[in-house]
Order: structure tokens, then C-alpha cells, then sequence
């Protein structure tokens, strides 16, 4: 017999031909290649279908990654622009959104690492998406923390090869989060806020193994659990990061303003002794603020704080204001309308350097610098145009104009709601503090004068109060007013009085 290799290998071909292709199905958990095995063209095969192999893979799935998360950030920057424009003008606030971000998708790609155990599958319920929620919410603005809880679970879903159920479980934990962050005030209401995250992420994972058709109990319980402890977790580390995100980036929080709410705070305290008209006046704009903000929504805690300290320049020269004069002399009778008005309104440069003494919050200082706006110092201003005009003087007019200017606070004009309600109520406070036998018609008339002279004035163009705002400001003040200023009855008279009739 004689060899004929020609003859074979076209043989061999036409058996080649004649297989029909066919698929291989591998199972999830399936093993591919044991350790110490020796690698073939089926497991390079296998390898390259499952893009774990091969340069050209990588590459176009970090493409595609790539893709996908620059319109992430198109998504935030876009969402910043159109509904939080103040936000997205500050760089640090992108900053935030993306360390805070970082952090839970780091954590999410280590929990990736660990294998599965028992009835626990490899721990995708205990990515803590809730933080990204939870700082966001207390550091920025609860909107804010939505979308950014959304494309973080998007990008961790990528991640972990686009499990819809993961995508889920995420989506509705940061929404749940957001939810129960929605005006916290207290770190105790942090930690609440944990188990209710707990509470339905446990509800989510028990419903998500009834959707795959896992009936087992072992499996949910044990889930589920998972879901309960990703709550508390999350809550832990969002009380032990905040406060260095509080302080990189010198932003404060609901939280972190609390701190400064006491009124045993040394520099109120300071208030108190060596101007404690003045502080009683503080704590009466406080109470007025805290409740106009509260009727229109707006931050109650930030105006209650921001009323404590909006006059602590007074500490300086107390004896120059009068709700400090106790003993009836004023200095300034003693002296020119001019320096009495560079006396009055130096409070708020002498508040500002007393807040940078004692380390208050940027915040604060706002509320010091910006609660007089460019008002007139009225009662000086009037004494000035006494004293330097002339009946006979021609351009009087032009002459009080100008006048008028040199007796206006520098500003600026309050910026914010918070701001132009503490403006308001501290105007109103002092008036009707000085009035004389108040009754409810003159108080209410001196709200409505005031306040208008203020939007006459142009002092509350910049700080977005609408007039139906401004309505139910002036509404709280007269109820609150009304019921501390109200006519009382003399008892001493009705008890002579009826001791005469008898």
C-alpha cells in the first residue's frame, strides 16, 4: 500500500465540510477552565465569545463604557444648567457629586470580588447606593442626589454585565433614600432614615426573587437581609464621610448648622452680656423668620440661625443702639448724623470680622452681611437734611438725592429667600417694638408700610420672593405680632373696681 497524502487531506476536507456548526451553552457558575489545566482553542474560543480574552474585546467595550459615561455627565452638567443654575456654576459641586459617586462604585467593584456563599449571590445587595443619596441630599440638593443615584446605579449596572434586577434593586434604594433625606435636621434622623432604607431594600430583594421565580426562603431571608444591613450601612458611613465633605469643601449642612443653634454659643452668649437688648431682639427675629419660612417653604433652620447671629456687630457699640440704652441717655445726641450713621451701619463690617473670629459657617456670614441691604438710615438721614440744608438753597431736591445715597448701608441686597425674610423681620421686629400701646390695626398697617417700602426700595429684587411669598410672610407676622403685642388687662383696676362695687 502506498501512502497518498493529497488524496487524505481532500478527504479530510469534505468530513470537515459536512459538520454543520453548532452552539455551546454555558451556564452561569459553569467553570470554563480549571487552575493547572491545559489551555485549548475551545476555552480561547469560549474566552473570546465572553470578551474576557483578546486585545480587540477590551478595547471596544471600553468604548462603549466610555460612551456611555460621558453622557452621564452630558446628563449632570445639562440637569445642573437648566434646574439648579446657582449649583452649576461652582466647580466643587461636581466635585462632590463625582467623589461621592467614586466612593460607592469602588465599594461596588470590591463586593464584585467576593465569591458567592451559601444562598448570598456574590453581595450585589449591599452596594450601598443609598450613600450617594444621602450626602447629596444633605450637601447639595435632594433633585440633585436623584439623578446622581440614577447614573451611578446605571454605571455600577454596567459593571455588573447589565443585570436589570441589580438595576432595579439600585434605582428604587437611591429613591427611597432620597425620600427619607428629604429635610433632616438631626443625625438621629440620619440614623432612622437607614432603617427605612433597610426596610424596603429588604421589601425590593424579596420581591425581585419572586420575579425570578426563587421561591426558595432560604434564599430570600437571606437576601433580604443583606438589602436590611445595606441600610444601616449606608447610614454609618454617610455620618462618618459627611463631616469631612463638610470640611473639604467648605460646605455646611442642615447637620453641621445645628452645631451653631445653641444659644450657649460664646459669641451669643457675648451678645447677651454686653448687649442683651440686642439679643432679645435676635431671638424675637428668629421666631418671626423660622415661622414665615416655614409658611413658604424655605429653609427654617438656616433664617433661625442666620436671625441669632445677623447682629452680633452690635457688640462693639452697644451703647449706640437703642434697644441697649437702659439708662435713657443717647450718645448720639452728642454727636454729628454723619458718624452716627458710619456708627450705625459699621455693626455689620463689626459682625462680619466677629464671625471670621469665631469661625462661623460662610453661610452665616450672608445672613450678617447682606440683612440690612442698601436700606436708608432713615432717622439720621432726616436729621442731616435739617442740619446742612437751607430753605433757600437751590436744587434741594438734587441735594437730598444725594444725601439720601451717602446714608444708605453698602449691601448687598439679600440674595436668597432666607435672607430677604430675616431682612423683613428684623425691620418689623424693631418697629413695632417702639411703638406705643400697640393694637392689632397698628400693627398690621405697620407690616403692610414696611414691607412695602421695602419692594419700593428694590431691596428684594435679588432674592426670588414672589408677592403670593411675600402675602403670606407678611400673614405670619401680623398673627405672631398680634398675639405677643396683644392689649392685656389691667387687674389691678378690675380689682379696685370691683371692690368699689361692693
Amino acid at each position: 500500500m502506498v501512502y497518498n497524502e493529497l488524496e487524505t487531506q481532500a478527504k479530510m476536507n469534505k468530513e470537515f465540510s459536512a459538520v454543520q456548526p453548532f452552539k455551546t451553552i454555558i451556564k452561569e457558575s459553569q467553570p470554563i477552565i480549571y487552575k493547572n489545566e491545559i489551555v485549548t482553542e475551545e476555552h480561547i474560543s469560549i474566552l473570546k465569545e465572553l470578551r474576557l480574552y483578546g486585545v480587540k474585546a477590551n478595547i471596544v467595550s471600553f468604548i462603549g463604557i466610555l460612551v456611555y459615561s460621558i453622557l452621564m455627565f452630558i446628563l449632570m452638567e445639562r440637569f445642573l444648567y437648566y434646574f439648579t443654575p446657582k449649583l452649576h456654576k461652582n466647580r466643587v459641586h461636581y466635585i462632590i457629586i463625582f467623589c461621592v459617586a467614586l466612593i460607592v462604585i469602588c465599594i461596588a467593584r470590591l463586593l464584585l470580588e467576593f465569591e458567592s456563599v451559601n444562598y448570598i449571590s456574590n453581595l450585589n445587595y449591599l452596594i450601598p447606593i443609598p450613600l450617594v443619596a444621602m450626602c447629596i441630599s444633605l450637601l447639595l440638593t435632594h433633585n440633585i442626589a436623584m439623578i446622581a443615584g440614577t447614573i451611578t446605579a446605571i454605571l455600577i449596572t454596567l459593571m455588573y454585565n447589565g443585570d436589570t434586577h441589580l438595576l432595579l434593586y439600585l434605582f428604587l434604594s437611591n429613591c427611597i433614600a432620597t425620600f427619607s433625606c428629604y429635610k433632616i435636621i438631626k443625625r438621629s434622623e440620619l440614623i432612622r432614615s437607614g432603617y427605612i432604607i433597610g426596610l424596603f431594600n429588604a421589601i425590593i430583594v424579596f420581591s425581585i426573587g419572586l420575579l425570578s421565580d426563587n421561591f426558595e426562603l432560604a434564599w430570600l431571608l437571606s437576601n433580604a437581609g443583606i438589602g436590611f444591613l445595606n441600610g444601616l450601612l449606608s447610614a454609618m458611613f454617610a455620618l462618618a464621610l459627611l463631616p469631612y465633605l463638610e470640611s473639604w469643601f467648605n460646605i455646611t449642612t442642615s447637620l453641621a448648622l445645628l452645631e451653631q443653634a445653641g444659644l450657649n454659643h460664646p459669641l451669643l452668649k457675648r451678645l447677651m452680656l454686653m448687649a442683651p437688648g440686642t439679643y432679645q431682639h435676635s431671638i424675637m427675629v428668629s421666631n418671626l423668620a423660622e415661622a414665615a419660612a416655614e409658611a413658604i417653604e424655605a429653609d427654617s433652620i438656616l433664617v433661625r440661625i442666620g436671625a441669632y447671629f445677623h447682629d452680633v456687630g452690635k457688640i462693639k457699640r452697644p451703647s449706640f443702639f437703642i434697644e441697649n440704652q437702659f439708662s435713657g441717655e443717647n450718645p448720639h445726641h452728642k454727636i454729628n448724623p454723619r458718624m452716627s450713621k458710619i456708627i450705625i451701619s459699621a455693626h455689620v463690617k463689626d459682625g462680619l470680622d466677629l464671625a471670621e473670629q469665631y469661625n462661623l459657617p460662610n453661610i452665616l456670614k450672608t445672613f450678617i452681611n447682606e440683612h440690612h441691604g442698601t436700606t436708608m438710615v432713615s432717622y439720621f438721614y432726616s436729621q442731616a437734611i435739617q442740619l446742612e440744608l437751607m430753605p433757600e438753597q437751590s436744587n434741594i431736591e438734587k441735594t437730598k438725592e444725594t444725601i439720601k445715597e451717602e446714608f444708605r448701608y453698602p449691601g448687598p441686597k439679600p440674595k436668597s429667600k432666607e435672607s430677604g425674610i430675616l431682612m423683613l423681620a428684623d425691620t418689623i421686629e424693631a418697629a413695632v417694638r417702639s411703638l406705643e400701646k400697640p393694637t392689632i390695626n397698628k400693627i398690621d398697617n405697620l407690616v403692610e408700610t414696611l414691607v412695602k417700602d421695602k419692594i419700593d426700595d428694590n431691596q428684594l429684587t435679588s432674592c426670588a420672593l414672589s408677592f403670593d411669598e411675600i402675602e403670606i410672610i407678611k400673614k405670619t407676622f401680623k398673627n405672631i405680632l398680634n398675639s405677643v403685642y396683644h392689649s392685656r388687662i389691667n387687674y389691678q383696676v378690675e380689682i379696685n373696681s370691683i371692690i368699689n362695687k361692693q
